[in-house]
C-alpha cells in the first residue's frame, strides 16, 4: 500500500465509523425518550401542547446527533496531515517519520539539492513501513461504534418488550399520541355497561346501574341534573346480581332527569329518563253471544267472573281517557296479542273474537298514546273457558256385562243419557252374532231403535223390553247379541258430538244349559251361606271364651 492510499484508507475509515454512529445513536436516544414520554402520557395524560414541546425535544436532538456525527466529521474530514498525525499519535513506532515524509512531499521543492537524498532514504523507509495491512484498523478504534450499536439494540428490545407488554393496541394508540394524535388514551376505568335512557310512569322508581372493567373502587358517584340543578350522589358496589356493578333507585320519579356515572376516571354518557304520563283505562265491557244452540241469550259479563264458553262470540270494548296510536288485548295462556279497532267514539276501541276450547287464562288491555307513553300495571282479568263436554251414556240394565237368555226371551233394557245443552239424538243399537260351520261367532245383522225425547232435556232416562222374538231371522243358542246405546248432542259447532255406552251382551243359550247355570249359580250361593254361617259361628266362640276370661 503506497502512503497515499494508506493517508486515504485512514481518512475514509475515520468518516465511516464517525457516520454510522448517528443511526445507532438516534434509534438508542428515541427508543429510550419515546418509553419514557409514552409511560408519563400513560399516567399523566399528557396535554397536546405538552406532547408538541417533547416531540420538539426529539428532533432537536436528532438535529444535534446530526451535526456531531454526520455534518461535522465530513465538513472537517481528514485530510493527509491529519490522518498522518492520527497514524503518528496511534503508532509512536513512526517516531514522526510519516509526518515528515507528507511534508517533504507537499514542499520538495524549498528543500536544497544536497537534500534530496536525504528526503529520497526518508521516503523510502516509510513506504517499507506502511506496507502493513492492519493500520487503519489500528488507528482508527470501532469499539465507540460497537458499543453504540449495542445502545441502540438495548434500547430497541426493551421498547419492542415493553409495547407487548402494554398490548398492541395501547401500544399503538401511545405511539400515535407521541405524533401528536388527538386520540384519547383509554381510562383505568372503563364503562362496559349502563341502564342509559329510559322512560318511567310517574310515581315510579328508577333503577339506575353501571358495570364497569378495569379498576374497580368501592364507591361512584351518580351526578344527576334536573331542572338546571345538579347533585352528585356517592354509590357503593353492588354485591348481588352482575359483579363490578354500582346500582342506584331514584325513588318516586316526579320529572324527567339526566344522569351519569363516574367512576374512577372514567365516566359514562350522560343518558335521560323521561316521566311517563300513560292513558287511563277508564271502561272495559266483555260482551259473550252464545252459540244458537245453546239457546242462551247474548250477556255482558262481569270483569270479575268471565266465563266464556268455547265457540261463542266475543266482543270486548275499552274506553281510554284520551285518544290513542294503538289498544292491545294481551291475552296469556296462548301468548296472543289482539289489535282492537277504532270505533265512531275516538275514545272507544272495540275487537270481537271467537272464544276457543283451551288456551286463555288471563287478559289485560295496553293502550298506547304515542311516544312511548303506554300503560303499565294493567288490570288483569282471570279467565276460565266453558268447554261444551261430549254427552254421556249408560246402559243400567243388564247390570253384567254379559246374561244368558233362552230363545224367545223378553230382555229389560234400561238405559240413561245427559248432555249440557240437549241431545241431537239417541238410539238404542244392537249387534247379532251367529255361529258359523267351525262354531265361531261371526257378526251377522246389526240395527238400532230410535228413542223419543224432548230436544230441551239435558239428561235422558228410559227403559225397553227387547223381545227376542221378533227378531228375524230369529235367533238360536249359541248366538249372541251385544247392545248399546249411542247418543249424540246438539253441539252443531263440532258437528254433532257422539258418545257410546259400554256394550252389553245376551247370550242366547239352551233349556238345558239355562238350568245348569241356575243349578251352579244355587250350589254357589249354598257355599256362600255356609261360609258366612261358619265365619258367624267362630266369632260367636271367640266372644265367648273372652267372656269367660279364657
Amino acid at each position: 500500500m503506497s502512503l497515499a492510499a494508506l493517508l486515504s484508507a485512514v481518512s475514509q475509515r475515520h468518516l465511516r465509523i464517525k457516520v454510522r454512529q448517528f443511526p445507532a445513536l438516534v434509534v438508542a436516544c428515541l427508543s429510550v425518550a419515546w418509553l419514557l414520554q409514552a409511560l408519563v402520557d400513560r399516567y399523566f395524560r399528557l396535554p397536546w401542547n405538552a406532547r408538541a414541546w417533547l416531540l420538539g425535544i426529539d428532533g432537536l436532538v436528532v438535529l444535534v446527533l446530526l451535526w456531531q456525527y454526520v455534518l461535522v466529521p465530513v465538513y472537517r474530514r481528514l485530510d493527509r496531515r491529519g490522518a498522518a498525525l492520527l497514524v503518528e499519535r496511534k503508532m509512536p513506532e513512526f517516531d514522526s517519520s510519516l509526518i515528515s515524509a507528507v511534508e517533504f512531499c507537499e514542499s520538495t521543492d524549498n528543500f536544497p539539492d544536497r537534500s534530496q537524498p536525504l528526503v529520497m532514504g526518508l521516503l523510502a523507509k516509510v513506504a517499507v513501513q506502511v506496507r502493513r495491512p492492519d493500520i487503519p484498523e489500528k488507528v482508527v478504534d470501532a469499539r465507540p461504534l460497537r458499543v453504540r450499536v449495542r445502545w441502540a439494540w438495548a434500547a430497541a428490545v426493551i421498547l419492542i418488550a415493553s409495547a407487548i407488554f402494554a398490548g398492541f393496541h395501547l401500544s399503538f394508540l401511545l405511539g400515535q399520541r407521541i405524533f401528536l394524535s388527538h386520540l384519547a388514551l383509554p381510562s383505568d376505568t372503563q364503562v362496559a355497561a349502563v341502564t342509559g335512557s329510559f322512560m318511567v310512569d310517574a310515581g315510579t322508581d328508577a333503577p339506575l346501574a353501571v358495570t364497569v372493567t378495569g379498576v374497580i373502587p368501592p364507591t361512584a358517584s351518580l351526578i344527576v341534573t334536573s331542572d338546571g340543578e345538579t347533585t352528585t350522589i356517592p354509590v357503593n358496589l353492588s354485591r348481588a346480581g352482575v359483579a363490578n356493578t354500582y346500582r342506584y333507585t331514584v325513588k318516586n320519579v316526579r320529572q324527567a332527569f339526566t344522569y351519569r356515572f363516574a367512576v374512577n376516571d372514567g365516566e359514562s354518557e350522560p343518558a335521560r329518563v323521561k316521566v311517563n304520563i300513560p292513558p287511563t283505562l277508564k271502561n272495559i265491557r266483555f260482551i259473550q253471544t252464545y252459540p244458537d244452540y245453546t239457546g242462551l241469550p247474548k250477556a255482558v259479563m262481569s270483569p270479575g267472573n268471565l266465563r266464556f264458553m268455547e265457540g261463542s262470540r266475543l266482543r270486548i270494548e275499552v274506553a281510554s281517557s284520551e285518544p290513542l296510536n294503538t289498544a292491545q288485548l294481551m291475552i296469556k295462556g296462548d301468548d296472543r296479542t289482539l289489535w282492537f279497532e277504532k270505533t265512531n267514539d275516538p275514545l272507544t276501541y272495540a275487537l270481537e273474537q271467537t272464544v276457543p276450547g283451551k288456551g286463555w287464562k288471563t287478559m289485560s288491555a295496553r293502550l298506547d298514546a304515542g311516544e312511548g307513553r303506554i300503560t303499565s300495571n294493567e288490570p288483569v282479568y282471570r279467565v276460565d273457558l266453558v268447554i261444551d263436554r261430549a254427552p254421556s251414556a249408560m246402559m243400567l240394565l243388564p247390570k253384567k256385562d254379559r246374561i244368558t237368555v233362552t230363545p224367545g226371551s223378553t230382555v229389560p233394557l234400561s238405559y240413561k243419557a245427559s248432555d249440557d245443552f240437549g241431545f241431537h239424538s239417541v238410539r238404542l243399537c244392537y249387534r247379532i252374532s251367529r255361529p258359523d260351520g267351525s262354531g265361531s261367532l261371526t257378526p251377522a245383522e246389526q240395527d238400532e231403535i230410535q228413542l223419543k225425547f224432548d230436544p230441551a232435556q239435558k239428561a235422558f232416562a228410559s227403559n225397553t223390553d227387547f223381545d227376542l222374538a221378533k227378531l228375524q231371522p230369529s235367533v238360536t243358542p249359541g248366538c249372541s247379541i251385544n247392545c248399546w246405546l249411542e247418543v249424540e248432542d246438539n253441539n252443531s259447532i263440532k258437528h254433532f258430538v257422539k258418545t257410546v255406552s259400554k256394550e252389553k251382551i245376551i247370550a242366547v243359550v239352551s233349556e238345558e244349559e239355562k238350568r245348569m247355570e241356575l243349578l251352579e249359580l244355587m250350589g254357589q250361593r249354598a257355599k256362600d251361606v255356609e261360609r258366612l254361617y261358619d265365619q258367624q259361628r267362630a266369632v260367636n266362640q271367640r266372644a265367648e271364651e273372652s267372656l269367660h276370661g279364657k
